[in-house]
């Protein structure tokens, strides 16, 4: 279930879990929706709502206005074969839809990547050839105007030696920018002012966010964040994105649709790992 575009499906609240393994070479994410309602068309979202619970691998995070079809990609032609073996990488190990304590339309979905360490080699390699990208095209300073020519001229060096740009760090990520001080001042002011805007979950979304920094080093040309994930190895976000009162009309054309929805549900009882 997904807050798609188009505006197929609303979501009153979303949760976020992902957990990586490094021993495994494994990472695991979990997406529960609570309060899903119809849209802009109710046969649009029951539509979705059957392909979704067959197994479709469509999902979407509100927080990042994120929506990915990872079955539309899959037949995508123009993919290389490194984000092929990527999108072919991550399974939906289960999904159920159910009722919440509140009576609303509910869901979750939880999907496996097989395949982290090449996962972050494929981010990585993405990342420098996009800077490598606009360098030539002349778009680099256009599409960084927060960074300083000195900083552009570490990015194109990084990018053209293939440094990693993200790695693994424990059970967290590590990513390590080149960036000069008066640089990354700048970056920092704009992502505050961006937290403390007009959208509600920013500051939500960094307030959980700011407890799995466990290092920030900021040097003279380099900037190198650690995020690590709490004490049962799982990172953990909450995002309320609708206020608004329920509007049961998708739940009851589920019911009539046949589909199937667990009742009594617990949410609290759907997790990664729990302490």
């Amino acid at each position: 279930m997904l807050q798609a575009s188009g505006c197929t499906i609303r979501v009153a609240r979303q949760d976020v879990e992902f957990a990586l393994d490094r021993e495994a070479d494994t990472a695991e994410m979990l997406l529960v929706y609570r309060g899903i309602e119809a849209g802009d068309s109710l046969d649009r979202a029951v539509d979705l709502a059957r392909d979704v619970l067959a197994g479709r691998r469509e999902f979407g995070i509100g927080a990042l206005s994120l929506h990915l079809d990872l079955d539309k990609e899959a037949r995508r032609a123009d993919h290389d074969p490194a984000t092929r073996r990527l999108v072919e990488s991550i399974e939906l190990v289960e999904v159920e839809a159910f009722v919440d304590p509140e009576g609303r339309l509910s869901a979750f979905q939880r999907f496996r990547l097989r395949g982290l360490a090449e996962a972050i080699a494929w981010a990585n390699s993405k990342t420098s050839a996009a800077i490598l990208s606009n360098a030539a095209r002349g778009k680099l300073e256009e599409h960084t105007p927060l960074l300083d020519p000195r900083t552009r001229a570490l990015w194109l060096g990084s990018a053209r030696r293939r440094d990693p740009w993200f790695d693994l760090e424990g059970e967290g990520l590590r990513a390590e920018i080149p960036m000069t001080r008066e640089s990354s001042s700048r970056v920092r002011e704009v992502l505050a002012e961006e937290a403390l805007g007009a959208r509600p979950g920013n500051l939500e979304f960094l307030a959980q966010l700011l407890p799995y920094l466990t290092s920030l080093e900021i040097g003279e040309e380099s900037v190198r964040i650690v995020l690590s994930p709490g004490p049962d190895g799982v990172f953990r976000f909450r995002s309320h994105l609708r206020d608004e009162a329920y509007n049961p009309a998708l739940l009851e054309a589920v019911r009539r649709e046949g589909l199937p929805i667990a009742e009594g549900r617990d949410p609290e009882t759907i997790g990664l790992r729990k302490p």
